[in-house]
């Protein structure tokens, strides 16, 4: 096979079409791959890199609701109801007004709210009604309860020794008229609890042959 003898113009002009040859060959790999990517045979073109070279991150603006100070908040709450009106607020547009979390206003409508003259006007809706519980003067307390024993006589009895109860119920019914003595009389008259000498009678007293029952609740010496 002999070699042509071809001038440098032919030359240059062969090189040419090399290079368009091989831009060619670049562009119909590159269709090719298109084509294939219609059928599930091609993958997703990477995303570009950033300037470090890694995936650029997304933003994401989230809301974030501001923490009211300490002791602010219910003057903020009260605040936002008082410009409401009649209409009142839910705990919704408290929170929205405010930047409380809803929760925490949850939570305070139902407790500190009732004594900062918040009223419920519907479910989770409330309004102001001018009037603080703070500044209501605090009710006068109940009176004490008398204790048992005076509640039982009407009388603050004191306890009688032990051991001396018989003697002492014996000695006051010896005393007694011949229709003898209620258990609240010889109670009173010995100085002791009258639920104590009511036991008294119905348990030792029947174990002493000196005493006898007149009466409902009524006993005397025999003669």
């Amino acid at each position: 096979m002999t070699t042509p003898n071809l001038s440098i113009a032919h030359l240059e002009e062969l090189l040419a079409f090399a290079k368009k040859k091989l831009a060619l060959s670049l562009d119909l790999e590159k269709i090719e791959k298109e084509i294939a990517s219609f059928f599930g045979g091609g993958k997703p073109a990477p995303e570009a890199p950033s300037k470090r070279g890694r995936p650029a991150k997304k933003t994401v603006i989230v809301k974030s609701r501001i923490k009211a100070p300490r002791g602010t908040l219910k003057a903020q709450i009260l605040g936002a109801l008082a410009e409401a009106g009649k209409g009142g607020m839910s705990i919704g547009e408290v929170a929205e007004k405010t930047g409380a979390k809803k929760s925490s206003l949850n939570t305070w409508f139902y407790t500190t709210g009732k004594k900062a003259g918040v009223k419920k006007v519907s479910r989770g809706r409330f309004v102001f009604t001018g009037k603080n519980a703070d500044e209501v003067p605090a009710q006068p307390s109940a009176p004490k309860r008398k204790p048992r024993a005076q509640r039982a006589s009407g009388k603050g009895s004191k306890k009688a020794p032990r051991g001396t109860l018989k003697p002492a119920i014996l000695a006051a019914l010896q005393d007694a008229p011949k229709d003898g003595l209620s258990v609240t009389e010889v109670a009173d008259r010995i100085g002791a609890k009258r639920n104590t000498v009511n036991v008294w009678f119905y348990t030792t007293g029947k174990k002493v042959k000196e005493l006898k029952k007149v009466s409902k609740g009524r006993f005397a010496l025999k003669q």
